[in-house]
């Protein structure tokens, strides 16, 4: 029987349907090094779609390219973190460097979340530091590709929400599920009493969005762990895919079993390539140990990735949906929301990385035992990233609530006091000198221009009230 029109989605009418294309066009720019028109016409005929259609997606993505590169491409970060230390001067002499060079091209870009090697820079989309960059320019006018590395800010002990020990066997919590020794009731309740917040900026309470995707009837289900971590300022996401991929994905699979979905989805953007490689690598080995697949236990549990090919608004659920379906990225109306009416029109889960990582240790460990973790009233543990030149760039968890002097003196031992400002991403802890009102001043003039930053001068005041830093959700301490 067909279903019935849900109210509220009458836009959509006249949207292609069928396979996305965007991953087919991520493989001919790949394969070719852009989208030449007869490689467009080639896959319109294939696909039997319009051209007109595939050429609206490739002016929408910043990522697909039209036109030819250059033998080398590089591209310099001048956001936030980035300015601070100096990515003015950074850009100006790759300028000067490279001007002439008809096979390099030098390309000032927003946030690319390197921000604890700011200035950032990417070779060839292989990201790097400003003083080796040229050094991968000349290894890749060599022909010699980049070998990005991943940080790791973590050392041998385990982050205190792995629930595992050294050498201890990974997907304990989702084993249980699968034998049958946890009910999915139970992992839905402990979520709830847990009183866990979204990590991505909304703070929705996770168990009451986990209820509403698992009370649906209808079917397929879909679980999409969102990595589009794009707000300036911000990689503690990153450092959560590359050192804890593990969490992430057992959060991900207990959700699937959690809601009745047969289908996960991890959506990253395409500048975090070494992590999308770390994420592939846990999912090949989930597969080889029967964890993941097409029959684990008798079920399907199918997880595969989905490249961003670019924008900042794929950060909004409705519009990486709109991405994942194959068309522009452009949110929807809401009602009705993604758990009702998600991904192909069917329910959906989506939480963020942090959030999945959260989950394997509130089911090992109780709610109680999460909710101890807090500062005062707040519950929980929360990672934030911090950068700027006055810091010592690392990913920090902290006690959710813990006063933002503390957070901030976890960066540098600095006993000034921070403001805060407010964004679609949460919170983003920034430190001042009252010593250097001029230099403050400039800072808070860049910050003023860019549509992210607008509200950065109206929250000085924010200082003067001492609240905890887990009265927000935070994402990043900048610290100049």
């Amino acid at each position: 029987m067909a279903r019935a029109r849900v109210p509220g989605v009458e836009a959509r009418a006249g949207k292609f349907n069928g396979p996305s294309l965007i991953p087919a066009l991520h493989a001919i720019q790949e394969r070719v090094g852009w989208l030449p028109r007869e490689e467009l016409v080639a896959l319109a005929r294939e696909v039997r779609r319009p051209l007109y259609e595939i050429e609206g997606l490739i002016s929408f993505y910043p990522h697909f390219r039209t036109a030819p590169p250059t033998k080398v491409t590089v591209q310099a970060c001048h956001d936030l973190s980035c300015w601070l230390q100096g990515a003015d001067e950074t850009i100006a002499a790759l300028r000067q460097r490279y001007g002439e060079d008809t096979d390099v091209e030098v390309t000032e870009v927003s946030c690319i979340g390197r921000c604890d090697a700011a200035p950032a820079v990417a070779v060839n989309e292989c990201p790097t530091t400003a003083d080796k960059a040229a050094a991968c320019v000349a290894a890749a006018l060599d022909g010699q590709p980049p070998q990005p590395g991943i940080r790791s800010y973590g050392g041998e002990v385990p982050w205190p929400n792995d629930p595992y020990a050294p050498g201890q066997e990974h997907y304990q919590t989702l084993r249980a599920l699968l034998a049958g020794d946890l009910d999915p009731g139970q992992v839905i309740a402990t979520l709830v009493d847990s009183g866990l917040r979204g990590m991505g900026g909304a703070g929705f309470p996770t168990g009451r969005k986990w209820e509403l995707v698992a009370a649906q009837t209808a079917s397929p289900k879909y679980v999409i762990c969102n990595a589009d971590e794009s707000e300036p300022g911000t990689f503690k996401d990153r450092q959560i895919l590359a050192e804890q991929p593990h969490l992430v994905l057992e959060g991900l699979l207990i959700g699937m079993l959690a809601v009745g979905a047969e289908e996960g989805w991890v959506f990253i953007r395409h500048e975090y390539g070494p992590e999308e490689a770390a994420i592939r690598r846990e999912i090949e080995w989930l597969r080889a140990a029967r964890l993941a697949g097409d029959n684990v236990s008798g079920r399907r549990l199918s997880v595969e990735i989905f490249t961003s090919p670019g924008g900042y608004i794929l950060g909004e659920e409705s519009a990486l949906i709109e991405c994942m379906e194959g068309h522009r990225g452009e949110p929807r109306n809401k009602p009705p929301f993604p758990g009702v009416y998600g991904l192909w029109g069917q329910p959906t889960l989506m939480n963020s990385v942090e959030t999945f990582a959260h989950v394997p240790v509130i089911i090992a460990r109780g709610a109680d035992w999460w909710k101890r973790q807090g500062a005062g009233e707040h519950t929980g543990l929360k990672f934030f990233a911090v950068s700027g030149p006055g810091a010592a760039p690392r990913r920090l968890l902290r006690p959710d609530g813990q006063h933002r002097q503390a957070a901030a003196r976890a960066g540098r031992g600095s006993s000034r006091r921070p403001f805060t400002r407010r964004d679609p991403a949460g919170r983003c802890l920034i430190e001042l000198s009252r010593a250097r009102p001029a230099r403050r001043a400039a800072r808070l003039r860049y910050a003023g221009q860019g549509r992210v930053h607008a509200r950065l001068r109206r929250s000085r005041r924010a200082c003067r009230r001492h609240q905890p830093a887990g009265s927000g959700h935070e994402r990043a301490a900048v610290l100049p």
